[in-house]
């Protein structure tokens, strides 16, 4: 046996292992976050799908939830939510005039169980909005619980128009 199959034998299984220590772990907020920039992008695009770039999603983070991290670390967060089965990632990549190849962002395929995952925060913060004491309420004086209900629907709806769309495979 060559060196290079004597390497893949034990390659194989730590992947696997690596894997599975991924699945282990819990859903940080930083996660939770990625999830939400994914799903907004994908719902503005009215598709399951969307491929930005991970500095896109760095500077978004930052913009929005004011987290600074690196590129890498947002890399492993991905590699999580993929092993959770929140998200599919599809590497993309084109070739130049010249034939080489050059890589380009990742497809990443919004799952069921993070549509699930973001239907659960809209949910609880309808509940949170409803239950809130009357000093809260008086910031929110013209948000009627129908409003919640209409609200609540409409993003049911998107979802589900989007999750019925026809599925066409995705190819990397």
């Amino acid at each position: 046996m060559s060196n290079l199959m004597l390497i893949g034998t034990f390659i194989r299984p730590l992947r696997m292992a690596m894997k599975r220590d991924l699945k282990e772990k819990e859903l940080s907020r930083l996660d939770e976050n990625i999830i939400k920039i994914l799903a907004s992008i994908a719902i503005k695009n009215k598709k399951r799908i969307c491929y930005p770039r991970i500095i896109t999603i760095q500077n978004l983070l930052w913009k929005y939830y004011q987290i600074k991290r690196e590129r890498r670390c947002i890399a492993y967060h991905f590699r999580i939510l993929e092993a959770k089965g929140y998200l599919t990632i599809r590497p993309r990549c084109r070739r130049n005039k010249d034939g080489q190849y050059k890589g380009k962002s990742s497809l990443y395929i919004i799952c069921n169980k993070a549509i699930k995952f973001l239907n659960g925060i809209v949910k609880q913060s309808l509940i949170w909005i409803t239950k809130m004491p009357k000093i809260f309420k008086q910031s929110f004086k013209g948000l009627q619980l129908e409003t919640l209900d209409f609200a609540k629907k409409q993003i049911n709806l998107e979802w589900q128009e989007i999750i019925n769309k026809k599925k066409k495979p995705y190819r990397a």
